[in-house]
């Protein structure tokens, strides 16, 4: 009978002093588990950045819209204040005309009855 233990045996023991080897062969294994990892969280990273691209492309083109928006009624305030004044001058100016006119009438009504024309 041989007292010797076994390949499985050996493997099995945690016990036994570990050799440069078997640090080695576990550390490969580390290594190569974390450099997956790594490279899916890559991945998964470079994903959601090109999904943040696109959602920002969108959101500047539709600040884009909006600022033309807000200048078109920019630019319709100011004519409709521009145009105000202007409306008000000109219908003062004709309401003057009007009761110049009215005033020229009365001074002739008036010089015809006193005999001056």
């Amino acid at each position: 009978m041989n007292n010797e233990p076994s390949s499985q045996e050996i493997a099995d023991d945690d016990n036994r002093p570990a050799t440069k080897g078997d640090v080695r062969e576990d550390l490969g294994e580390l290594r190569r588990a974390l450099l997956a990892e790594i490279e899916g969280t890559e991945g998964r990273l470079s994903q959601r950045m090109g999904q943040l691209d696109h959602k920002i492309a969108g959101m500047k083109e539709e600040m884009g819209s909006i600022k033309e928006e807000i200048l078109r009624h920019f630019d319709v305030t100011v004519e409709n204040i521009r145009s105000d004044p202007e409306g008000a001058n000109a219908d003062e100016i004709s309401a003057i005309k009007g009761k110049q006119a009215q005033h020229d009438e009365r001074i002739t009504v008036l010089e015809r009855r006193s005999g001056v024309i």
